[in-house]
């Protein structure tokens, strides 16, 4: 393998492959800690379908509300960031929208602008799992572009879901957490920074803004 064989394989694996399911799996445990009623909701699904602490989950159908909570996390914070540029067909062109689009044009495709569109989603901006259970929610997740869709979709994600529930069960089933300051959570705890672009990084100052309290539970 050339070093570009290598380098574009190192890519793959270490920042498409884990990254970022660690920034979700982060973003996860952030949101549920802004929303104390929904992480009581999320650990008491986990401990009624995993009644031994050290049982990892296997279906995910046992914890809808954990994966409804996980499809929402995504669609508000993406794992991947940017746009997705495709090509229009090169001979005939394309038509979207009632808009013809001329042969060759690169066509650039916003995680957020399909994530957060309001003809999509009602409250597009607001933190909302129910939005993701029973048949109307399993039908919306159809409207997520977490792994890209079509012939180019991500290669790797049912392992990447595999990962997110396995990792996210056990955690949450195993240990309690807490912000340091439950009075500041809510306002400057996990300070959103306004945004032209949404794209997922780690945070700046982990010190200081990564302070919480995880203790072992029953």
């Amino acid at each position: 393998m050339s070093d570009q064989d290598v380098g574009s394989e190192n890519t793959v694996l270490i920042v498409a492959g884990t990254d970022t399911t660690s920034n979700v799996m982060v973003n996860v445990i952030r949101y549920l800690l802004w929303n104390p009623h929904m992480m009581a909701r999320v650990q008491r699904e986990l401990r009624e379908a995993l009644p031994e602490r050290e049982q990892v989950l296997t279906d995910p159908t046992a914890a809808p509300y954990l994966m409804a909570v996980i499809h929402e996390t995504m669609r508000l914070r993406a794992s991947t960031s940017g746009v997705w540029p495709r090509d229009a067909p090169r001979h005939a062109g394309i038509t979207l929208g009632g808009h013809f689009v001329p042969p060759g044009t690169v066509l650039c495709g916003s995680i957020g602008g399909v994530h957060l569109n309001p003809e999509t989603w009602e409250r597009p901006e607001e933190f909302d799992p129910e939005r993701f259970l029973g048949p109307e929610g399993e039908a919306r997740k159809k409207n997520l572009v977490i792994f890209s869709a079509g012939v180019r979709i991500c290669p790797g994600r049912h392992l990447a879901m595999l990962e997110l529930t396995m990792v996210l069960s056990a955690v949450l089933r195993r240990y309690e957490f807490a912000p340091i300051d439950p009075l500041s959570a809510a306002t400057d705890f996990f300070t959103d920074i306004d945004e032209i672009c949404s794209v997922t990084t780690g945070f700046r100052n982990p010190d200081r803004d990564c302070l919480v309290y995880v203790s072992r539970s029953d």
